[in-house]
C-alpha cells in the first residue's frame, strides 16, 4: 500500500477491488471542492472510502465532516469505522452521532406523546424546568461530570443507543450533550433531516459551530435522498383539519370573529370539488393562484398574510394549554401554499368516500427536490453522494441538481460464482394480467423455488401488501417446512425489530429455516444485514411501479419537459428499479456470501428494464419449474 493511504490513515492492510479508485476520486473531488456521485456495490467499503479522505481534509482545513444516513444501524457502522480510523490516525478524531431528537430523549413521559407533539413537549418541559436532564446539562457545576460522560462514550466508541443510555443513567439530556460534543467536531453523524428538512439546517449548523461552506457532506444510501426531501417538503389540508381548527377557535377564542377564515377555506375546497371532480373522479390539479383567488374573494380586503399571522398568534394561545394546534397546522399549510412554486410543487385535490361520507384533502407535493438538494450540496465545502443503487447515475445527477458533479461507478468485488440469478418469465404483476390463475402460478413458483433450497433462509418481496395477500393465499405454508413471518400494514418499529431478531436468531440445531414475506418498498428491503447462512435466497415478485395516478403523470410530464425523452424513466421506471436492486441486495453482503436471487416477472429481462440493472446481474431466463429446481439444487451443492 502506497504512502497516500498512510497519509490519510486508511486503517486496513489491504484494499478491495475498486476501493483505491473510490478513495482517490473522493480525495480529488474534496480538494477541488466539487460534488462527487459514487455508485459502489455493497461490500466494497463505502463508509471508510468516503470517511478517511474527508476527515483528512476536514482536520487539515478546520472543517467538519457531516455524515448523513437514513438509518440508525448505519450511524453505528460509521462509529465503528471511526474506531478503526482512530486506531491508525496519529491525531485524535472528535466525533458525535445524532439520531431523531425524540429517540435521544431520556424523559420518562416522552412516549405519552405522538411524534408530531414531541417537539412541543420537549420545549415546554425545558421552559418550565420540569426536565431534570436538560437542567443538569445546562448546569455549569456539572461541567466535569458531563465531560467524564463524553470521554467515556468517545473512548468506548459507543453506539448511539449506548450513548443515550449512558447520558440517561447520569441524568443528562443525550441530545444536549451530543450538541455540546458536536461543536467544531471533526465528524458529525446524523439523519438527512438535519441538513435537508425545512427549518432544521440553521439550528443544526449553529450547534456544530459551522457555516455550510465549512462542512464536507457525505450522503450515505443516497438513493433515498430525493424521496426523503420530497416527503419533508410536502403538506396537506383536509376538511377534517379545518373542522378541528374551528373547534379550537370555539374552545380557546370564545369569539366567532375568525371563523370566516376557516369557513372560507372549507367553501373553496367544496367549490373546487364540485366544479372539477364530477362523477367518479377522485383527484384533480389545483392552480396556486386560482385557488387563492377563490378563497380570498369571500373575505373582502383580507390578505393571506393577515390570516397566517392571526392563526400563528392564536396557535400560541392554544399551546398554552395543549401540545399542538390545528390552527398552527393550517397556518403552515397556507404559508407553504403562498411561497412554494408551481414548477417543483404539485397541488392536488383528492376526494375519498367511505360509508357515505366524503372527505376532501388538498395536498402540496414536492415532485422535484433538486432546488433543495443542490442548495445544500453545492454550498458545502464538498459533497460525496454514494449508494449501492445510484443506477443510472446520470439520473441522480439530474434529479439532485448536480449537472457538473463527477461520477464514479464501480463493479462488485465479489465473485459472480457466488450468485445465481434467475428470471422466471411466465408470470407477471401487470394489472391487466392479475387473476386467480396468475396468483396461483406465482404461488407455485415461490413454493417450488423455496423447496429447492429447502434448508435455506429466504425473503420473498412483493410490490404491494394487496398483491402479497392475494398470492400467499394460494401458498400452503405447512408445505414450505419453514418458520413463516410476514410484514403487515402499519407495523410498529418495535414489531419490525422483533421480526429481524427472530430472523437472525438461529434457534438451535433442529430449528426450521425461515421465510419472510415482505414488501419491496418496505423497511425490510434495505438496511437488513443478514450475512452468510442467515439469508441465502431472495425472491422479488413483480415490478413495484408507481400507481399510474395524477401525481405520477405530472412527475413524468415535469421531467419530460426538464429532461426531454427521460420523463417516463425518471418518473416511473427507475424508482421501481432502485427498489428491486435494494431488495435483491439483501442476499450478497460480504465476499463469503452465496445465494440465489429469483426475479418473478416476464418484464425483468426486457431491455427497457434490464439496461438499468447492475452489469454484474447475469439473468438466466427460465419458466420450467423442474429446470429452475435443478439449477438451484446444483448451485447449493457446489
Amino acid at each position: 500500500m502506497d504512502s497516500f493511504f498512510e497519509e490519510i490513515s486508511f486503517p486496513y492492510s489491504s484494499l478491495r477491488k475498486g476501493q483505491d479508485t473510490f478513495i482517490k476520486t473522493v480525495f480529488e473531488c474534496i480538494s477541488e471542492k466539487k460534488p462527487c456521485l459514487v455508485s459502489a456495490p455493497t461490500g466494497l467499503g463505502k463508509t471508510i472510502s468516503a470517511m478517511a479522505p474527508a476527515i483528512y481534509h476536514a482536520k487539515k482545513n478546520k472543517q467538519t465532516v457531516v455524515f448523513l444516513t437514513s438509518r440508525q444501524t448505519q450511524a453505528n457502522q460509521a462509529i465503528a469505522t471511526v474506531k478503526d480510523l482512530c486506531a491508525k490516525s496519529k491525531d485524535k478524531i472528535s466525533y458525535v452521532a445524532f439520531i431523531g431528537k425524540r429517540n435521544m430523549c431520556a424523559h420518562a413521559d416522552k412516549d405519552l406523546y405522538p411524534a408530531s407533539d414531541f417537539f412541543e413537549f420537549c420545549k415546554r418541559t425545558r421552559q418550565t424546568g420540569k426536565c431534570k436532564f436538560f437542567k443538569n446539562t445546562r448546569d455549569e457545576e456539572q461541567t466535569d461530570s458531563m465531560q467524564k460522560v463524553l470521554d467515556i462514550s468517545s473512548d468506548a466508541f459507543m453506539s448511539v443507543e449506548g450513548f443515550v443510555q449512558l447520558c440517561a443513567d447520569n441524568k443528562f439530556c443525550p441530545f444536549e450533550l451530543a450538541a455540546k460534543k458536536s461543536f467544531k467536531a471533526d465528524l458529525v453523524i446524523c439523519d438527512y433531516n438535519y441538513l435537508f428538512a425545512p427549518g432544521m439546517r440553521e439550528s443544526f449548523l449553529g450547534k456544530i459551530g459551522r457555516q455550510i461552506n465549512e462542512c464536507i457532506v457525505i450522503v450515505d444510501e443516497a438513493h433515498n435522498l430525493p424521496s426523503r426531501i420530497s416527503a419533508a417538503y410536502s403538506n396537506s389540508l383536509s376538511l377534517e383539519l379545518i373542522r378541528l381548527a374551528l373547534k379550537e377557535l370555539q374552545d380557546y377564542v370564545k369569539s366567532k370573529t375568525y371563523d370566516k377564515f376557516l369557513f372560507g377555506l372549507e367553501a373553496a375546497l367544496q367549490k373546487y370539488a364540485q366544479e372539477k371532480m364530477e362523477g367518479d373522479k377522485k383527484e384533480c390539479l389545483v392552480g396556486k393562484k386560482e385557488f387563492l383567488d377563490s378563497y380570498l374573494s369571500s373575505l373582502g380586503d383580507t390578505k393571506l398574510k393577515d390570516i397566517i399571522d392571526k392563526f400563528t398568534e392564536l396557535e400560541a394561545l392554544v399551546k398554552e394549554d395543549r401540545m399542538s394546534s390545528h390552527l398552527g397546522k393550517v397556518a403552515i399549510f397556507l404559508k407553504k401554499w403562498k411561497v412554494l412554486d408551481e414548477e417543483s410543487f404539485l397541488r392536488i385535490l383528492e376526494k375519498e368516500t367511505k360509508a357515505g361520507k366524503t372527505s376532501l384533502t388538498l395536498r402540496i407535493k414536492c415532485i422535484d427536490p433538486s432546488s433543495i438538494s443542490s442548495e445544500v450540496l453545492l454550498s458545502s465545502a464538498a459533497s460525496v453522494i454514494m449508494s449501492a443503487t445510484l443506477s443510472p447515475i446520470s439520473m441522480y445527477k439530474d434529479i439532485l441538481g448536480l449537472p457538473e458533479a463527477k461520477t464514479l461507478e464501480l463493479e462488485s468485488p465479489f465473485s459472480k460464482k457466488n450468485q445465481l440469478m434467475l428470471a422466471v418469465t411466465d408470470v407477471s404483476s401487470k394489472y391487466s394480467a392479475r387473476s386467480k390463475e396468475m396468483f396461483t402460478k406465482i404461488a407455485k413458483h415461490i413454493t417450488n423455488i423455496l423447496n429447492s433450497g429447502h434448508d435455506k433462509n429466504a425473503i420473498v418481496f412483493f410490490p404491494s401488501y394487496d398483491f402479497m395477500d392475494k398470492v400467499t393465499a394460494f401458498i400452503s405454508m405447512p408445505k414450505l417446512e419453514r418458520k413463516v413471518m410476514k410484514e403487515l400494514r402499519y407495523m410498529s418499529k418495535e414489531q419490525k425489530e422483533e421480526i429481524v431478531h427472530n430472523f437472525k436468531n438461529a434457534g438451535g440445531v433442529f430449528a426450521k429455516p425461515k421465510v419472510l414475506f415482505a414488501i419491496t418498498s418496505g423497511s425490510f428491503s434495505e438496511g437488513l444485514d443478514l450475512p452468510k447462512e442467515a439469508l441465502e435466497m431472495v425472491l422479488v415478485v413483480g415490478l413495484p411501479l408507481g400507481v399510474p395516478d395524477l401525481t405520477t403523470e405530472r412527475i413524468i410530464a415535469h421531467y419530460e419537459k426538464k429532461f426531454p425523452r427521460k420523463g417516463q424513466f425518471y418518473g416511473y421506471i427507475y424508482p421501481a428499479i432502485s427498489k428491486i436492486i435494494q431488495a435483491a441486495g439483501r442476499c450478497i453482503r460480504t465476499e463469503k456470501d452465496r445465494g440465489v436471487i429469483a426475479l418473478l416477472d416476464n418484464r425483468f429481462p426486457w431491455p427497457l428494464y434490464a439496461q438499468s440493472f447492475p452489469s454484474t446481474w447475469e439473468m438466466i431466463k427460465e419458466e420450467d419449474p423442474f429446470k429452475i429446481s435443478g439449477q438451484i439444487s446444483e448451485f447449493f451443492e457446489k
